[in-house]
């Protein structure tokens, strides 16, 4: 399977068990030009599906002007000031033109500025109503990371509410992948802040796996996660032939796992699967899609495409 099929197979796997947050971490590198318009096309399907009332939050780590799928409502842009431990963020209103410009210094666009919708006055009261109703998802309260002397957050304040799409900016080593690992919990500086996560302090008795089940994470780093996973001289547990299926890829989105090792696969969860891979027209991904109410185990067997 292609990086591109790969990466939408793991939008699919994000989406089982729909998250709070969805994290997509440069979703776009690496792959073609084709794959890059797919990986938009099932983005702008899922995400903005029925006409943008999820429920849940989308955070978009991107460098490219084309990689702002769906448009975003909001934005922060990491690495500003001197030191460069600054930020600026707001809704994208706000933030459209200074995007904009950063894109101009990174020399990667002229300008961004995504066409909102008109809505009907009736429409706009209704918006503004949800809006102020929205919950909380995330909330750093002037969060300061720091190694030795190196400074990668100065008093961070940031807020994600239910129906934002934020798209984070920032220059190499300015903390784009920090601030992931404080809300994944794979950075142990978080629990010594004032961070909070769907409503709930950090560090306050919740276990990783509370905070995981409510996230949906799709990067580079969990794409060379499954090859490693698959690649018997790393992981002594991969299959000889060193391949792991994609509708094993799929089906261990139920299990916030890296394959289905020891995941208890039932029918529903098949069934569920084959629902949002046809929903989303992803058909072809599975090299020989297993028979309805087949087990994990025999679709494992009879597909052989490697991750």
């Amino acid at each position: 399977m292609s990086t591109g099929e790969a990466r939408k197979t793991m939008v699919v796997d994000c989406l089982l068990s729909p998250p709070q947050l969805l994290v997509l971490d440069e979703a776009f590198d690496g792959l073609d030009s084709q794959s890059r318009d797919d990986l938009r096309e099932v983005l702008l399907r899922t995400l903005d599906a029925d006409g943008g009332r999820r429920t849940g939050a989308l955070a978009l780590i991107a460098h490219h002007p084309d990689d702002l799928v769906p448009p975003p409502t909001h934005a922060l842009l990491l690495g500003q000031g001197e030191g460069r431990t600054g930020f600026l963020g707001g809704e994208w209103r706000e933030m459209a033109a200074t995007v904009g410009a950063y894109f101009d210094s990174q020399r990667l666009a002229s300008s961004v500025r995504p066409p909102r919708p008109r809505l009907r006055r009736g429409a706009v009261a209704a918006e503004a109503a949800a809006e102020a109703a929205a919950a909380t998802i995330v909330d750093f309260r002037e969060v300061t990371v720091q190694y030795a002397t190196n400074k990668v957050f100065d008093r961070l304040c940031w807020r994600v509410r239910e129906r934002e799409k934020w798209v984070v900016l920032g220059g190499n080593g300015s903390g784009k992948s920090t601030m992931i690992e404080l809300i994944t919990g794979d950075n142990l500086q978080g629990f010594r802040q004032d961070l909070w996560l769907f409503g709930r302090k950090k560090g306050s008795g919740e276990s990783i796996w509370d905070i995981k089940k409510q996230l949906g994470v799709l990067s580079t780093e969990f794409h060379m996660d499954y090859i490693d996973y698959a690649d018997p001289s790393i992981n002594r547990n991969a299959a000889s032939g060193g391949g792991v299926t994609n509708w094993e890829v799929v089906l261990s989105g139920f299990f916030d796992s890296v394959g289905l090792r020891g995941c208890a696969v039932t029918p529903s969860h098949e069934q569920e699967a084959r629902r949002l891979v046809e929903r989303l027209g992803l058909q072809d991904l599975i090299s020989h899609p297993p028979p309805r109410g087949c087990t994990a185990a025999s679709a494992s067997a009879s597909a052989s495409a490697s991750a």
